[in-house]
Parts: structure tokens; sequence; C-alpha cells
């Protein structure tokens, strides 16, 4: 536009775009569904990260739990029985302490049969403590096979 006011002409430069906005919504592009599809196959559990979930696979892990299930109770029963021959050791023990100057036989051998007792379930606890790793590493050998 232009206007003359006397001598002096004046333009008007400033600019009025037009804009025309249409708003759609358009599928994933295909570079985010490839990005996509990895993080989904990194965080997927390995059976679906590898193809085709083996049953048998399967199977051997739900056996695999349910013998570290026992081993754990096992584990458990062990250390009870444990506990409870050092709580008859100590009992004997104060018995023996307690008693008379002279300590009766019956109390000496309560002490060493207590004694004995607590050593067996040691012995016992150490073993269902090495059953129950020899289950977990069972496992975790199938799981990563």
């Amino acid at each position: 536009m232009t206007s003359q006011k006397g001598n002096l002409r004046s333009f008007d430069n400033t600019v009025k775009p037009h804009v025309q906005e249409n708003a759609s919504q358009a599928g994933t592009p295909e570079d985010l569904s490839r990005v996509l599809d990895i993080i989904q196959e990194s965080v997927a559990p390995i059976t679906q990260k590898r193809g085709n979930p083996d049953v048998s696979k399967h199977s051997d892990v739900q056996k695999a739990t349910d013998a570290i299930v026992k081993a754990r109770n096992a584990l458990e029963s062990a250390n009870s029985d444990l506990k409870l021959a050092e709580l008859e050791l100590s009992l004997a023990k104060y018995n023996l302490e307690s008693g008379e100057d002279i300590p009766s036989a019956s109390l000496v051998k309560a002490v060493k049969d207590a004694e004995e007792k607590v050593a067996k379930r040691k012995d016992a606890k150490s073993k269902a403590e090495i059953e129950l790793q020899t289950k977990l590493n069972n496992l975790h050998d199938i799981i990563n096979s």
C-alpha cells in the first residue's frame, strides 16, 4: 500500500501472512517404530527375547523352583533344630554350673550330650545350606541356557 502526502510517499512494509492449520493424526514414523521395537525386545523376558518360548524349559524352571522351595524349608527346619539344641546346651551348662561343688555324672553327661547334639545340628544346617545353594545354581543355569 502506498499513500501520498504532499511530496512524501510512505510504504506499509509489514507482512501479514495468512496461515492455515490442519491437524491430523499420522501413524508412527518407521524409525521411531524400530527404536520402540528395540527397547521392547531389550526388556522382554528371555523366552520372548529369543523368539521361541520353550515349553520344556518352562517345565524345568518350575521343577527347579519347587526344589528350591523344598531346600529352603529344609534349611529353616535345620536352623530351628540348631537353635533348640543350642538352648538345650545352654540350659545343661547352667544346671552344671549352678549345681553342687562337685558336679554329678548325670549333669556332665547332659552337657556332653547337648554339645554332641549341637555339633550334629550344625552339620545338618551346613548340608542344608549346600543343598539350597546347589538348587539355586541349577536354576541359574537353566535360565541362562
